[in-house]
């Protein structure tokens, strides 16, 4: 019975053994082999007071100077990133868009679509889109805009939002300046052009109309709008109107 029982002890302690030992060649597969065949990676590191990135660790002649490493899978390119402020890149990686901190090698938020909005060459907001929808968030990923809208273009410190099928305006603060679900929106430096049920309107950069009365007009889908001193010229499908800044007034060429 004795003699059964060290037969027992010693078989279940083998079986322990034997899946530890499993254990521990999984482990270094994953570390040594899977982590190492399935992904490369971005190191960040300082140079000459300034941040540099490489994909080849040896490439570093200061190791200390390394600040994060990036992980990206070993079949796309070399990921390509953007400096912000401080500590953050955003790094498009196979064109999926992931806001980084750099120093503490963390990744803070993913994006399917970005754009950068600048005051003096310096990024303030980030104009960003989660799965389906469109928000603003500042350089410290605080959400100043809530991700509800269809798409978000940045012109004059204002910014023109699609909601449906209608186009409107807001503010940094997500205050409406134009809420009519405009067919087109064009925000100049001193008015704002709108085109809302074939009827033209300019109005001022706080969305008061500017006109006496509305310009009727054919609008199918094409307007181009330039400006040269005090005129702005609105061609709306191959026919020219001109908004005269100083008179405020409409004419069809």
């Amino acid at each position: 019975m004795k003699r059964s029982n060290r037969f027992t002890y010693i078989w279940v302690i083998g079986i322990y053994l034997i899946l530890l030992i499993i254990l521990l060649l999984v482990v270094e597969y994953k570390v040594k082999y899977e982590d190492h065949t399935f992904y490369n990676y971005l190191y960040f590191y300082k140079c000459n007071s300034k941040l540099c990135s490489t994909d080849n660790f040896e490439k570093i002649e200061d190791k200390s100077t390394l600040l994060s490493v990036y992980k990206y899978n070993y079949k796309d390119d070399i990921p390509t990133y953007e400096y912000i402020v401080s500590d953050y890149v955003l790094i498009n990686d196979n064109n999926k868009y992931v806001y980084y901190d750099y120093v503490k090698g963390e990744i803070i938020n993913n994006y399917s679509e970005y754009r950068i909005v600048r005051k003096d060459n310096i990024a303030n907001y980030l104009i960003v889109k989660n799965e389906t929808k469109y928000g603003i968030i500042d350089v410290d990923n605080k959400v100043v805009v809530d991700f509800k809208y269809d798409d978000i273009i940045h012109s004059n410190n204002l910014f023109i939002v699609k909601e449906g099928t209608g186009y409107n305006i807001i503010n940094i603060e997500d205050k409406k300046i134009l809420n009519n679900n405009s067919d087109y929106i064009h925000i100049d430096s001193s008015a704002i052009i709108e085109i809302k049920d074939n009827k033209l309107d300019i109005l001022d950069l706080s969305g008061k109309s500017k006109l006496k009365e509305k310009v009727s007009v054919i609008y199918s889908n094409e307007v181009k709008v330039t400006k040269k001193d005090n005129i702005i010229n609105i061609n709306i499908d191959n026919i020219n109107y001109k908004y005269d800044i100083k008179n405020n007034t409409v004419t069809k060429e």
